[in-house]
């Protein structure tokens, strides 16, 4: 048996060993959810490691997956867990590698504007901002001409709507998929304007 396929065979007996009804697609589905989610380590990091342990390392990925969203599963890739995965959500990673660099906000009060947005969208943003920020230290208030967070609908590759952050967002929509929205950290920086963009064509719908 060549090492690509005893891989392949190991990683589908450690995680579909109960769930009879998923197939090995769903496996390689779950394998780049975990990857680009940051529950996994990128494939180059692993290329001189043997099949039993790139197995190992992915049922390990997997149970850290299901503790961070409260899922049952003990290792084992479940209908439940997959299901999860191909839910809408933001494009930013859950677990993110440890960096050096200063990744909070310089103040304690912060502002945001939606650009564009109606009354209802604003009542909803209002109502989510609020169930993060009763957990935190910060308090937040809406200014529309001087927010320190910026959300904006975007569609297909689009520009920072803050001409300081730079020129093209480097992270496109491409379309109807999970992704809906996606954001960037806090830098420290007293006066940068944090952006984030929700797909225009499902934005209606978040």
């Amino acid at each position: 048996m060549t090492r690509i396929a005893l891989s392949l065979a190991l990683t589908i007996c450690l995680l579909v060993a109960v769930a009879a009804t998923l197939t090995y697609d769903d496996v390689a589905e779950a394998s780049r959810y975990l990857r680009t989610y940051g529950f996994l380590e990128n494939e180059k990091n692993h290329q001189q490691s043997s099949s039993l342990d790139n197995a190992t390392t992915l049922s390990v990925a997997l149970s850290l997956f299901q503790e961070y969203y409260g899922l049952p599963g003990n290792c084992v890739l479940t209908v439940e867990t997959i299901c999860v995965m191909r839910r809408p959500r933001c494009c930013d990673a859950d677990i993110h590698a440890y960096s050096p660099l200063t990744r909070k906000w310089p103040r304690t009060h912060l502002t945001w504007n939606f650009k564009l947005a109606n009354r209802d969208t604003l009542r909803t943003t209002q109502s989510a901002f609020a169930l993060w920020f009763e957990q935190s230290s910060l308090t937040l208030s809406r200014d529309p001409l001087r927010p320190d967070i910026l959300i904006s609908y975007q569609s297909g590759t689009h520009a920072y709507e803050n001409s300081d952050n730079g020129g093209s967002c480097p992270s496109p929509f491409t379309g109807p998929g999970s992704v809906v929205a996606h954001a960037f950290f806090p830098t420290g920086e007293p006066n940068q304007v944090i952006e984030v963009y929700v797909d225009e064509s499902r934005g209606t719908s978040c």
